[in-house]
């Protein structure tokens, strides 16, 4: 566990899935992926999913579904838990693009010594 017990009792909720850099191929449901849903209990803890998009094709790859129809009803949905996960891991040519294109900003543009 990398967060402090103080911090983690202070959450109202965690991300379970991550389009990114998620374990699991895709979503569906409730339920969060096996790797953070050990921590989502424990802590009794709302879940979200996000898609992380670096490049346009990535935008909606994840969601979260809240049976709401203003954005204050959907963050009560979310404070108590009233979501569903939705989504599908990204590509892992756009973590290996994020890392290029990363690299070849510091070649072009280097940090001061």
């Amino acid at each position: 566990k990398s967060i402090d017990d103080a911090v983690a009792r202070e959450l109202d909720g965690c991300e379970g899935f991550n389009a990114r850099h998620s374990e699991v191929a895709s979503i569906d449901g409730s339920q969060a992926e096996p790797k953070v849903a050990p921590f989502a209990r424990e802590y009794d803890l709302a879940l979200t999913a996000g898609s992380d998009a670096h490049f346009y094709r990535e935008i909606a790859r994840a969601r979260t579904i809240v049976p709401a129809s203003t954005i204050e009803e959907a963050k009560e949905q979310i404070r108590r838990g009233n979501t569903v996960l939705s989504g599908h891991r990204s590509s892992p040519f756009n973590l290996l693009a994020s890392v290029a294109l990363r690299s070849m900003k510091h070649l072009v543009h280097p940090e001061p010594s």
